[in-house]
């Protein structure tokens, strides 16, 4: 690149010199983001993207410009969506499919481009809980995959494509609770899946793909409480994942692809009252979990995952009335939380994820009768929810979470006989239920909020502790 750079400089109108620094500098960005130095990410993704706006200003003609523009726009939306700010990164990916689709509407040629543009802002949508736009995103994404099939039907990646959008759709009927529905595109998906096994067995991507099908099938056959179909779902991706490690031992995706399903089956293990089986795969887990950060310790993504198998470990431990283990992992939890925000203080995820670590041990302190301990935990909690919707008052998810704060300092207010410190707290949760009813009166989970505070507020007034 400095190559490049030294050519650029001496002759400043050349667009080859320019697109040659152009394209490292999205290689060298991509290592950085890799490795979570965002700083330095943005460097090099906003020099390519001054680059690539040279370039198409001045060769309007060139679509090859124009694509680079698009890949830009791409790269700084995955930057934007791992410093948690999920409606930059949408704006900039829908960015880029703009440029993609004016060049697909020139040429058929980019109609791929198109597909991957809509693939990751229909994701990144859904990721920001936008099911509209994430709907009409996965769409264009299925309604370009089976041109591109049926353009050209022998090519096996463009089936790929398939499958990846029956998934992502499937994702959003899960997301808005039509089972039905996520079941028909997760069986399509499936079957796209398995015939391209089928066709070329050796290729891992496609077995990856399927492993990754039957995961969704599984958690969706979790939502249906189906617990042993769930099981059967992660048995049969566990299987594949275990044999792409093995093909693949210095693949960390493929280590995290069986973190993510042992965790899910240790959720429905737990979930149907087996602690034994979830403490087990919760541990598998976590040292698949410790041996990613070991590897890569500046990876976030990895010390979060380390950080959500401790506190389902503690959960476990103080469902079995092991206060000082559940309090011991919480903990571990709770500095792993601490160290993410204090790196990325401003990425809401990690925020939250601090915020529900002070409530779990909030929780543990109440089980044990350590009320002041607990009511310092939910407060801190509540001050970072509260810090979330100054930030995004949309977000009716932060509404939620501080609705819940304030019914559990409302319970423990009463439960040290502070009838009056309760009230306040119950009074402000009703007036959020209000408002999250209002805002989305089909979601039965705001309705249900809206009653229990009613009967908390009816049970102060008659005198009930």
């Amino acid at each position: 690149m400095t190559i490049a750079e030294e050519l650029l400089t001496a002759d400043p109108a050349n667009n080859t010199y320019r697109r040659d620094v152009l394209v490292p500098c999205n290689k060298l960005g991509n290592l950085a983001l890799a490795a979570a130095d965002y700083d330095a990410a943005d460097r090099f993704f906003r020099r390519g993207l001054a680059l690539a706006e040279e370039l198409v200003e001045a060769d309007q003609s060139q679509g090859g410009y124009r694509r680079d523009l698009s890949i830009s726009y791409d790269r700084l939306g995955a930057l934007a969506l791992a410093r948690g700010d999920g409606n930059e990164a949408l704006r900039l990916h829908l960015r880029a499919l703009d440029v993609a689709e004016e060049l697909a509407a020139a040429d058929p040629a980019h109609l791929s481009d198109v597909w991957f543009c809509c693939d990751t802002a229909g994701r990144t949508a859904l990721a920001n809980g936008d099911t509209t736009e994430a709907t009409r995103l996965a769409r264009r994404a299925l309604a370009v995959a089976e041109e591109l099939v049926a353009a050209e039907p022998a090519d096996l990646d463009y089936r790929r494509r398939l499958s990846v959008s029956y998934d992502n759709l499937g994702d959003i009927a899960r997301r808005s609770g039509d089972v039905a529905e996520a079941d028909r595109l997760f069986q399509h998906a499936l079957s796209v899946a398995l015939a391209l096994v089928e066709a070329e067995p050796g290729n891992l991507r496609y077995q990856r793909d399927l492993s990754v099908t039957y995961d969704k099938l599984g958690n969706l056959a979790r939502d249906r409480v189906a617990y042993d179909e769930a099981i059967q779902y992660y048995r049969r991706s566990v299987a594949i994942t275990e044999g792409l490690m093995a093909a693949e031992p210095s693949n960390p995706g493929h280590r995290r692809d069986l973190l993510v399903t042992l965790t899910s089956w240790g959720n429905v293990a737990s979930a149907r009252g087996d602690s034994t089986e979830a403490e087990q795969r919760y541990n598998r887990g976590l040292t698949l979990a410790e041996q990613l950060v070991e590897a890569e310790p500046s990876n976030h993504g990895y010390r979060r995952d380390q950080a959500v198998i401790y506190t389902k470990l503690g959960d476990i431990a103080c469902a079995h009335g092991d206060f000082v283990e559940a309090n011991r992992l919480s903990q571990h939890a709770l500095a792993i939380d601490m160290s993410l925000v204090e790196a990325e203080p401003g990425n809401p995820r990690y925020r939250l994820d601090l915020s529900f670590t002070y409530d779990k041990l909030g929780d543990i302190a109440c089980r044990t009768g350590a009320y002041d301990v607990a009511a310092d935990h939910y407060r801190l909690a509540m001050g970072i929810i509260e810090g979330l919707i100054a930030a995004d008052p949309a977000d009716l998810g932060y509404r939620r979470d501080l609705l819940v704060s304030c019914e559990k300092l409302g319970g423990l207010a009463r439960a040290i006989g502070d009838a009056a410190e309760a009230g306040r707290h119950y009074q402000r949760g009703l007036q959020l239920a209000e408002d999250l009813v209002r805002a989305d009166p089909s979601n039965p989970r705001h309705h249900r909020d809206l009653s229990l505070l009613y009967e908390r507020l009816g049970d102060l007034a008659n005198g009930h502790r």
